[in-house]
């Protein structure tokens, strides 16, 4: 990525994003849709909601995604990945 590129995304405010989103959105493929209604690792949730396994980690540790503690990893549902309900911790 060029440094033009970088300096013009950094000066990009929340609404300037969404309407790029929405603009590069029929360029980019579709996640693939889970073959079943199952508990998602972590890795797997990241790749289906397009985010970084650390991202992911940040909106599980925020409550902005449900999940479901299990052991040493936390797990997302595959219907409710990418909802914005709260998290459950059951440790």
């Amino acid at each position: 990525m060029s440094a033009l590129t970088r300096a013009l995304l950094a000066d990009l405010d929340h609404e300037d994003l969404n309407e790029l989103a929405e603009r590069l959105a029929p360029y980019l493929p579709a996640p693939p849709a889970p073959a079943e209604d199952r508990w998602l690792n972590t890795r797997e949730a990241a790749q289906y909601i397009g985010k970084s396994p650390n991202a992911l980690h940040k909106l599980t540790a925020a409550r902005s995604i449900p999940f479901d503690r299990r052991g040493r990893e936390a797990n997302a549902g595959s219907s409710g990945a990418t909802s914005t309900s709260g998290g459950r911790d059951k440790s």
